[in-house]
């Protein structure tokens, strides 16, 4: 899905950042070249601790709650190029 949405709309996979609440969906971001960010739903932590623990690859960053993950992606802006 991330390769479509790159050949359909000319994405730059390295710039870009995928939040989601599973491990299988950060490590594809990852995969591709994206940034991962993990916000696991609040009665799933349990889980989320496991998938992270078995996982190959590790998010970006982890967050509690979807503003926090956007703020972290604002905050790096002023210091990418």
């Amino acid at each position: 899905m991330l390769t479509q949405a790159r050949d359909k709309h000319g994405l730059d996979l390295t710039r870009s950042f995928v939040i989601r609440d599973r491990m299988m969906d950060v490590g594809t971001a990852r995969s591709v070249g994206a940034k991962g960010i993990l916000v696991p739903e609040p009665g799933n932590l349990y889980n989320i601790k496991k998938e992270i623990g078995k996982s190959t690859t590790k998010p970006d960053f982890r967050a509690d709650a979807f503003m926090q993950a956007v703020d972290w992606i604002l905050e790096g802006f002023d210091k990418r190029d």
